[in-house]
């Protein structure tokens, strides 16, 4: 087997590098629009290295590791991606990767690794078994099909929104809210509702200009970001991504309560079909056969840019 050698990415593969992470998992596209906006717009104070892996001068796979700031992070949690193109899916050539990436990781202080593999990722996994990693937890995520439930579902949603209008709760959208600081207002409780998310690593705060940045992306349209706002106040959001060139649709929904007005922001009426992978966590404890690596867990995300807020 050719031993693959690794180029540093630069803002000019990001289209590359979405190619290769499409390649990786088809099912899961990659929009190189978003993956150039998110390099473009790194956060702060975070350290993100990605490379090219290529044989025979080939590009074969994209290769990424990513952590936030040390002092707000004092166990140093790295995530670290691996996308080889799916027509060199080689358990051995995955071993070599992701062992690389580690080592990258590791030289560059971080303590523990994270890292994603769906379940219908043989070779991925036993790749990431074979370098020493544990299983952490198991997400699971769910396909939607709005052809037979989108009318049941709208439906649902025009009773909520009128149940809620009677308990004075507004439903907007953020082009349409005309309040004052109200993207200070979101930041306030997109943060706020963070800290209820399921997680075995930390979830690292995010600064008001990124927040800024990650609203402003190219897959968010802000007619298509709603709000529910009671007393002025906003207590849940429910937005739509659309990928600009290519890619899922998928929605994601905050609410500071367990309200009715969450609820109304529910139905996905303007996506006509969700679907994202079911990713599998590795954690990794020491190799025997390599005791100057520290203990970690390795993680990806189809971005390119790991675990930041969606």
């Amino acid at each position: 087997m050719i031993e693959p050698t690794f180029r540093p990415a630069t803002l000019d593969d990001a289209e590359l590098a979405s190619d290769l992470m499409t390649a990786a998992y088809p099912e899961f596209a990659v929009d190189p629009v978003l993956t150039r906006y998110r390099w473009e717009h790194p956060r702060k104070d975070w350290v993100w290295r990605g490379f090219i892996a290529e044989t025979s001068s080939k590009p074969i796979a994209f290769v990424h590791w990513l952590h936030g700031p040390p002092e707000q992070d004092p166990e140093r949690h790295c995530e670290v991606g691996v996308a080889l193109d799916q027509s060199r899916m080689e358990v051995d050539l995955l071993t070599q990767l992701w062992r690389w990436a580690t080592e990258q990781a590791v030289a560059g202080g971080s303590r523990m690794l994270e890292a994603y593999a769906a379940e219908d990722e043989p070779e991925m996994l036993e790749a990431l078994g074979r370098v020493g990693y544990e299983r952490d937890r198991l997400e699971k995520v769910w396909e939607l099909d709005l052809g037979l439930h989108g009318d049941r579902l709208v439906a649902e949603a025009e009773l909520e929104r009128t149940e809620s209008a009677g308990r004075n709760y507004e439903i907007t959208t953020v082009a349409r809210w005309q309040a004052q600081q109200k993207f200070e207002a979101l930041h306030a409780l997109d943060s706020l509702t963070r800290k209820d998310i399921p997680t075995t690593f930390p979830i690292l705060p995010e600064t008001f200009e990124n927040f800024m940045e990650r609203l402003r992306s190219p897959d968010r349209p802000h007619e298509r970001w709603w709000i529910a706002v009671r007393d002025g106040n906003p207590v849940a959001m429910s937005y739509l991504r659309f990928p600009p060139f290519g890619g899922t649709c998928g929605p994601a929904t905050r609410a500071a309560t367990p309200t009715t007005a969450a609820t109304a922001l529910l139905a996905p009426s303007s996506c006509s079909r969700s679907r994202r992978r079911s990713p599998w966590a590795c954690r990794t404890f020491t190799p025997t056969t390599t005791p100057k690596t520290p203990p970690c867990c390795i993680s990806t995300s189809a971005s390119g840019m790991g675990h930041g807020p969606d």
